[in-house]
C-alpha cells in the first residue's frame, strides 16, 4: 500500500492500493461485490456488533454508457439473498446541466430520480455510486470510504468532415492524466480516512 494525505482540504490518510487488470465492465462489477464483501469482513473481525459499517463507495467511469454492465456484476456478488443492503446510485451529468443520479438497491428494483442520496448517509445501507467524471467537481461525499478509479475518461474532438452537425462531434477513450488522477482521488480523505484503488 502507499499513503497520502489531503493537504489544505484534510489531514485524513488515503490508503493507496492497484487493482488487478479489469477486462470487462462485468467483471469490474464482481470485483466491485467483491471488495465491498472483503471490506464488510474486516470491520467484522474488529467490530463484530457493527453490521453495516460506513464503506461506501464510488466508481468513476468514463461514460454513462457502462454503467448497467457494471451494475449487472454487482448483482451477480451481492444478490438478493444476500444480508448486505446496499444501494446502487448512478450519478451523471444531466443534459440540463449539473448532475443528476438514479438508484437501485437488492430489494427495490424501481429507478428513482434524485441527487440527494448521494451526499446523504443512508442508516444500515452501502452506498455503491457508479459516476461519470461529473463527481471530480468538488462536493464532498461525506459518507465516501473508498474510491475505485477506472483510470479512463471520454474526450470529444470536433470532426469538419462529418455532413450531420451532431454527428461532428465524436470521442474516444483514454487514460487521465496525472492532475485529474490527483483529483479523483481527493474525494476521500476529507471527512474521515478514505481507500483509493486504481489501475
Amino acid at each position: 500500500y502507499n499513503y497520502f494525505r489531503v493537504y489544505g482540504r484534510s489531514s485524513f490518510e488515503v490508503s493507496i492500493e492497484y487493482h488487478p487488470e479489469i477486462t470487462s465492465l462485468y467483471d469490474a462489477g464482481v470485483f466491485i461485490g467483491n471488495y465491498i464483501k472483503n471490506e464488510i469482513k474486516k470491520v467484522a473481525r474488529k467490530n463484530p456488533d457493527e453490521i453495516h459499517p460506513n464503506i461506501d463507495l464510488a466508481y468513476i467511469l468514463p461514460t454513462k454508457n457502462m454503467f448497467r454492465d457494471v451494475e449487472e456484476g454487482i448483482k451477480e456478488v451481492i444478490n438478493a439473498k444476500s444480508k448486505l443492503k446496499y444501494k446502487v446510485l448512478l450519478l451523471k451529468y444531466s443534459s440540463e446541466g449539473g448532475s443528476q443520479s438514479n438508484t437501485n438497491t437488492n430489494n427495490n428494483t424501481n429507478h428513482l430520480s434524485t441527487t440527494d442520496l448521494v451526499f446523504k448517509r443512508i442508516p444500515n445501507t452501502v452506498k455503491i455510486i457508479l459516476t461519470t467524471p461529473a463527481i471530480e467537481v468538488g462536493q464532498t461525499i461525506g459518507s465516501l470510504k473508498t474510491v475505485v478509479d477506472s483510470g479512463l475518461v471520454y474526450k470529444s474532438f470536433y470532426s469538419p468532415l462529418q455532413t450531420n452537425q451532431f454527428s461532428k462531434y465524436n470521442g474516444i477513450i483514454q487514460p487521465i492524466a496525472k492532475p485529474t488522477q490527483i483529483q479523483r482521488f481527493g474525494r476521500v480523505g476529507r471527512v474521515f480516512t478514505g481507500n483509493v484503488v486504481c489501475p
